[in-house]
């Protein structure tokens, strides 16, 4: 046998066990007709009401889910751009700062390999005036 034939006849089996189940019972049942069915209905609608309570409070958990995905998602986006502006502000106000850096380390380059050419074009006389 196949895997659902066998799943056929297990679905079948339980069915059939229920039927005859709920009929055996209703044929012993201790109480008459009419109370078991008013004791059955009110059981009924407990349940369906117990349903449409859980279907209820299921939808409005789907709704507050969807409404923190989609503040989430904003505040994320909200910091994200801050701190892309944060970083392009300060860049700006850095850039002036760091050329200004960047000229006198060039500038200090420069005096030092003229000094440098300087002092190797003195003579040996002077240099040993110089380091005395």
């Amino acid at each position: 046998m196949t895997k659902q034939k066998k799943k056929n006849h297990l679905g079948q089996g339980l069915i059939t066990g229920l039927v005859l189940g709920v009929i055996g019972g209703l044929m012993n049942a201790k109480r008459p007709g009419y109370q078991t069915r008013s004791l059955l209905k009110e059981k009924i609608d407990v349940a369906t009401e117990d349903v449409h309570d859980v279907r209820f409070k299921v939808d409005n958990l789907s709704q507050a889910v969807q409404h923190l995905s989609n503040e989430g998602i904003h505040s994320l986006n909200t910091a994200t751009e801050a701190i892309e502006e944060t970083i392009r502000h300060f860049k700006e106000e850095t850039s002036p700062r760091l050329r200004r850096v960047q000229d006198k380390a060039n500038t200090l380059q420069t005096h030092v390999e003229e000094e440098s050419i300087t002092l190797q074009q003195l003579s040996p006389s002077q240099n040993e005036k110089i380091d005395a």
